[in-house]
């Protein structure tokens, strides 16, 4: 007998063929990294402190544009954003694009490379 949430049994006497167990939500796919997430995650792995500093909020309280700006070790991208959320991975965004050409990246590539050949 299997066993599904969210779904009805079949009418009686309707012949069922053996089908997995499933208990419990429906498997989905990943999300993708937001630019947050995966800054501070390259930032643990290059061993890199990141902060985020509000600069601004400029306008009227119901439309207003806030400005973030984000600092990863020698790196800092500013961004804007009608939220303090969008704002922030604006920042995020732009520090990591700024990591990512820098040679030091390049470096910890590298050598993360090494590390996992040796």
């Amino acid at each position: 007998m299997a066993y599904t949430y969210g779904a009805l049994p079949p009418p009686q006497g309707t012949p069922v063929e053996e089908e997995t167990k499933l208990i419990g939500p429906t498997p989905v796919a990943p999300q993708p990294k937001t630019p947050i997430s995966e800054l501070l995650e390259l930032a643990v792995q290059m061993g890199i402190k990141v902060d985020f500093e509000q600069v601004s909020a400029v306008g009227m309280p119901h439309n207003q544009t806030f400005t973030i700006n984000c600092k990863a070790g020698d790196f800092t991208g500013i961004g804007t954003g009608p939220s303090k959320k969008k704002a922030k991975q604006n920042a995020a965004s732009a520090t990591l694009e700024k990591i990512k050409k820098s040679l030091d990246f390049k470096d910890h590539l590298f050598v993360s490379r090494l590390l996992i050949t040796v």
